[in-house]
């Protein structure tokens, strides 16, 4: 699976000489509500079996902490538009305090408001499950009331994408299409990409 396919490839990447403990998940989104909620949980799970892991998130409903996996709870509100805005302001913050104590490894990411963290130096690695730019133009029509609110955030989380993306050390990209993307809209290098279709 794509989980496991990115579980290999970290634990690689750690063995070259990058060990790490304790790893930062930073996701709006967590839990099978949500489709990128469902790939972070079973990520964190499976990163938890060898490694203490801390996943960020706005989901109340999952905060029961185990053993190597813990949560913090980032209030991000419930206005469409403005909870991607308010979890970007915040988590710059409330990480800043929890890797005081913590001391972080490295920061996975999967969601735009991870740009909250441009300024840290930890190995940061993104998972782009798709481009805001290529979601915006290519969203079916049966979208359009969803689209219709984001429409006046777009360019502003165009910019966030595209921060994440240049921030990376490694990215995760379900399609050659989404690599595409990635490379056209967000100008990176394409061997950045990894790609990690199911």
């Amino acid at each position: 699976s794509a989980v496991q396919r990115m579980v290999f490839w970290l634990w690689n990447w750690r063995n070259k000489g990058c060990f790490f403990l304790k790893i930062a998940i930073v996701s709006m989104y967590y839990g099978s509500n949500y489709g990128q909620g469902l790939c972070v949980q079973k990520l964190a799970e499976e990163l938890a079996k060898k490694n203490k892991v801390i996943v960020f998130h706005s989901q109340k409903k999952f905060l029961e902490n185990k053993k190597k996996l813990k949560f913090h709870y980032v209030d991000a509100g419930k206005i469409i538009g403005i909870d991607f805005i308010k979890f970007k302001k915040k988590i710059a913050k409330e990480f800043k305090k929890i890797n005081q104590k913590e001391k972080f490894g490295l920061i996975y990411a999967n969601s735009f408001e991870a740009a909250g963290l441009k300024n840290e130096k930890l190995p940061f690695f993104y998972h782009a499950r798709g481009t805001v730019k290529g979601n915006s133009l290519n969203r079916p029509e049966s979208f359009f009331m969803a689209e219709l609110l984001r429409k006046p955030f777009i360019k502003l989380f165009e910019k966030y994408d595209k921060q994440c993306a240049q921030k990376a050390l490694k990215i995760f990209a379900p399609s050659r299409q989404i690599e595409k993307e990635l490379v056209e809209y967000c100008v990176i290098e394409k061997n950045k990409i990894e790609i990690i279709n199911d």
